[in-house]
């Protein structure tokens, strides 16, 4: 796939050899090296070949790329090199630092139970020490035991300390846990694991921090100091973005926090401490910020929406889903807060709310939503209700449901002078599970979501018009051709007429029906019960974006 004008995207996946090497050929040829600015090389991998070590698609065709990297010095205009393939090769780093001002972008990434073409391996780390390219690093390291994190922990630290333009840094190294210990504490190894930044070591300046999940020490003192040291001893006059769990990391370097401008607290653990820590950080934080994402109003509170309101572009109020259901109603947005928000924030440009339905739409906090004067994006949350999973909440969220919700927000909002361009409606929000991650098999059942995006046609004739697509994001580009042909049909049309006959899964009747094939699931069995004949018998691994959306 290739932009010529300016990005080459190279699927390893799809790639076919001798294409490849015509299209480098014709970009030569044709004078186009210098009009690259971002090359971009990735893997898609299916889940047969992640969950086991088999999947006989590993991309040998890596063997393609000493070509690409003999083009690289003639493409004067490249900005950004991405590479999410395991390990960077050593000849691509050599290339790259003839190449100064290129950015390279790359992720550490790690899971014992996945292919091991995947993974980035600890002995592969320290080739990029003292890396000049190296701009972006993500760290994903799943773990079991103490040894598994500090293979990785200890050369990482030596990647942070030497290379000396890394702006971009995401840190998410966690335990792994089970379905069993789900519901359960889950025990943290008690020797230290982290980086052990001592004696003025210190990654480069940052612009954005993802601390997602990091190993500080498991011994309460040692844990406040390593965090001291980090907001002590590292240099935060740079940050822009800021998200983390950790909020009392947050507000140890919030004085310093001269430049931020997005703050997510979205993953942090609910609790009145918690809150409070929040709270204080919005009221006193030195800029005024852009973006604020949180599980409740409650942690930002009144006074600290006012503050950073008439500054604010985007706001993300969501809590995940839980068991007991209660703290999600409490975050939920209602008409009355819904009315503070549009008030609070005249600039607001992107929207994501958690919203509550009894029976019925809420039209009335639709209605509030579609005044926001400058409103272009909007994410809704509803939930599924996990209490009891024999009596799904209603209305159901559906294929036919998300485009009638788009066309009544979408139809007010003009009337309103706002131009209101998309819409994601999500059915279910997976439970926290607090610390470590689910394994892959385990947590299926926590999978549980059906997703829907509506856009607004890009031909201008047609968005005039209203015009507008729907997609469910959890099926294929083939299979919401078929919901959409269906919702054109008679509304019992089966699935099973030849005009739009195919495979039907669990996640596509989800998306026709509902969730209603739960409230006849056999609590004995995972069988959803649906009302036709299913191709795939086992409860479907429902995840977010399964397709491929390239342009060929």
């Amino acid at each position: 796939m290739v932009n010529y004008n300016r990005e080459l995207t190279i699927n390893l996946a799809k790639v076919d050899p001798s294409e490849f090497r015509r299209r480098l050929e014709y970009i030569a040829e044709n004078g186009l090296l210098p009009a690259v600015r971002r090359v971009e090389v990735y893997y898609t991998w299916t889940d047969e070949e992640r969950d086991t070590w088999v999947g006989g698609r590993a991309p040998g065709s890596t063997e393609l790329l000493p070509k690409l990297y003999e083009l690289i010095p003639d493409m004067t205009g490249l900005v950004d090199f991405i590479w999410t393939v395991g390990a960077v090769p050593e000849k691509l780093l050599n290339t790259l630092q003839g190449q100064p001002e290129v950015r390279l972008h790359t992720n550490i990434w790690f899971n014992l139970c996945y292919h091991p073409l995947v993974t980035f391996r600890p002995e592969e780390v320290d080739r990029l020490q003292n890396n000049p390219n190296l701009a972006s690093l993500g760290i994903d390291v799943l773990y079991w035991e103490a040894r598994d994190c500090t293979r990785y922990t200890h050369p990482v630290k030596r990647v942070l300390q030497s290379c000396p333009n890394l702006r971009k840094l995401k840190i998410d190294i966690h335990k792994a846990i089970t379905v069993g210990a789900f519901f359960g504490r889950v025990v943290v190894p008690s020797d230290y694991m982290g980086f052990g930044f001592a004696d003025g070591q210190r990654p480069a300046p940052l612009r954005e921090l993802e601390l997602l999940e990091y190993p500080f020490s498991p011994l309460g003192n040692q844990m406040y100091e390593e965090q001291d040291y980090w907001a002590n001893d590292f240099d935060w006059s740079q940050l822009e973005r800021l998200k983390t769990r950790y909020v009392s990391f947050a507000l140890r370097i919030m004085p310093k926090l001269i430049s931020i401008r997005e703050v997510d607290f979205g993953a942090a653990l609910l609790g009145a401490e918690t809150e409070a820590e929040a709270r204080t950080f919005y009221q006193q934080v030195p800029a005024l910020l852009e973006s604020i994402v949180v599980p409740s109003l409650t942690d930002i509170s009144i006074g600290g929406l006012r503050r950073h309101g008439p500054n604010l572009k985007k706001l993300e109020i969501h809590q995940q889903g839980s068991f007991s259901g209660l703290g999600w109603r409490l975050a939920a947005v209602d008409v009355e807060r819904m009315r503070w928000i549009r008030d609070a924030c005249p600039r607001l440009e992107e929207l994501g709310i958690n919203v509550s339905r009894d029976g019925a739409w809420p039209y009335n906090i639709f209605d509030v939503i579609a005044s926001l004067p400058r409103l272009r994006s909007l994410r809704i949350w509803f939930e599924l209700d996990l209490r009891n999973i024999m009596n799904i909440k209603r209305p159901y969220v559906t294929f036919s449901e998300a485009g009638k919700i788009f066309k009544y927000l979408h139809e007010r909002a003009a009337q309103n002078g706002s131009r209101l361009q998309e819409l994601e409606i999500v059915s279910g929000s997976p439970p926290s599970s607090r610390s470590g991650r689910l394994t892959q098999r385990g947590g299926r059942i926590f999978h549980m979501q059906t997703s829907f995006k509506c856009l607004v046609s890009k031909r201008d004739d047609e968005a005039s018009k209203g015009g507008f697509s729907v997609q469910c994001l959890q099926l294929s580009k083939e299979e919401n051709e078929r919901l959409r042909r269906l919702e054109e049909m008679d509304a019992m049309t089966s699935p099973t007429d030849p005009v739009v006959a195919g495979p039907i899964c669990s996640a596509f009747d989800w998306a026709r029906y509902g969730m209603e094939p739960l409230s006849v699931l056999d609590r004995r069995t995972v069988d959803m019960g649906p009302r036709h004949p299913i191709t795939v018998p086992e409860l479907p691994n429902v995840r977010l974006l399964m397709y491929d959306q390239e342009v060929e």
